[in-house]
């Protein structure tokens, strides 16, 4: 593996470890927010906070980890192809796009944010 590769990839772990931390905090302060959850957690039969915390993080590091060392590989694939990237990217495919929909909650729309930054300004950073 040479090091332009092995940069890329570097680069889409970290942005999706990144991504999968603060996405973690977001979900987990969501959740105990949630008044269902409150209710489900203070029952016999419920799920400890810490276990579903522990839960929800490995899962995510998991997830999102994959998903950075896919647009890692992603972004080594087309980057000789791509042009300049702008909004101060690196990469132009990279660059961050935003979806508008009605009635997306909060977290979702911050974990978006933290999936675009990280995703789209910190992978092509690192990676050159």
């Amino acid at each position: 593996m040479g090091g332009e590769t092995g940069r890329a990839l570097l680069a889409g772990f970290v942005s999706g470890a990144i991504v999968a931390l603060i996405t973690t905090l977001i979900l987990l302060f969501a959740i105990m927010q949630s008044a269902w959850w409150r209710r489900r957690a203070a029952g016999e039969t419920g799920i400890s906070p810490a276990i579903a915390g522990i839960a929800i993080a490995n899962g995510l590091l998991l997830v999102w980890t994959a998903l950075g060392l896919v647009l890692g590989a992603v972004y080594l694939a087309i980057e000789e192809r791509a042009p300049e990237g702008f909004l101060g990217s690196g990469s132009w495919l990279f660059s961050p796009f935003v979806l508008v929909r009605r009635r997306l909650v909060r977290s979702f729309w911050q974990t978006a944010l933290v999936a675009a930054v990280c995703f789209g300004w910190l992978l092509p950073a690192l990676a050159q």
